[in-house]
């Protein structure tokens, strides 16, 4: 599969919401998924580092 710069975006436009989401005021009864969005934005994160740096590889 070609990494494109539309699979960026997208990975990019997700981060970008569970950011905002995070970003809320968190009840205390979840903030349990509070930890776990971080870590989902932590991972996609590192993905979008990683796609970039094929993406700079290929050109």
């Amino acid at each position: 599969m070609t990494i494109t710069p539309n699979i960026v975006a997208s990975i990019e436009r997700t981060k970008s919401k569970i950011k905002k989401e995070e970003a809320r005021d968190i009840p205390l009864e979840r903030q349990a998924d509070s930890a776990f969005l971080h870590y989902a934005c932590d991972l996609i994160d590192r993905t979008a580092l990683a796609i970039c740096d094929e993406l700079e590889k290929q050109t």
